[in-house]
């Protein structure tokens, strides 16, 4: 493994041991907690899928030159992991692991597969990307379609930017308070996003509080 797949199989790792170690009903009321997330990535999908999918895979996947999966190239944070768990079965854990012990392509990203990306959530960084040819190609084509990307992309940081109670930072919170430190816990450990906290008033959010 190199640095960037150490990195993502420890907090993979830890991740699956503090889940383990939750009562049914700890588990339960977080998944409850990510369904507002779940609506919102399945619009974002609905949208890619109608407006992008064809002109994606044509000029990115079939190539394989895709600029999204540039090797190492992928920014996950620590909410990203501990959603894919709640929704992922125990093979799709598994091929994730696989991948970072063994990835498809060297020269793509770790989590790549013959079918296509091997997280059951995309990490919302990745969900919320597209490149600038196929954009501009699209904007200009379709009416009103530009105005739809904006909304979706305001409503992404409403789950991740933290200058109010965000659930990026409810579950990095949340597993803090369990014991666990993760270099992906961002908003808690990098001096912008913290700062933007502060500036904001905010304190963490304690586990009781929806975010």
């Amino acid at each position: 493994m190199n640095e960037y797949q150490s990195e993502q199989w420890d907090a993979l790792l830890l991740a699956r041991q503090l889940l383990t170690r939750m009562s049914a009903e700890e588990g339960d009321r977080l998944k409850k907690q990510i369904l507002p997330y779940l609506e919102f990535r399945g619009r974002v999908e609905q949208f890619l899928d109608a407006h992008f999918g064809a002109h994606c895979t044509r000029s990115c996947y079939t190539n394989r030159r895709s600029a999204c999966c540039s090797k190492d190239g992928i920014i996950v944070f620590w909410a990203d992991v501990v959603i894919n768990l709640l929704c992922a079965d125990e093979d799709q854990v598994a091929d994730m692991q696989q991948a970072l012990r063994k990835p498809f392509y060297e020269s793509k990203c770790t989590y790549l597969g013959a079918q296509g990306c091997r997280w059951r959530v995309r990490p919302l960084v990745c969900a919320m990307f597209l490149c600038d040819p196929v954009r501009e190609t699209v904007f200009q084509a379709e009416d009103g379609v530009e105005a739809q990307w904006k909304t979706l992309q305001q409503r992404a940081q409403d789950f991740r930017w933290p200058d109010k109670p965000v659930l990026f930072d409810y579950l990095e919170t949340y597993f803090m308070e369990l014991g666990g430190r993760s270099s992906l816990m961002h908003i808690n450990g990098s001096p912008g996003l913290l700062r933007i906290k502060r500036q904001a008033g905010l304190c963490a959010p304690k586990p009781h509080q929806k975010p």
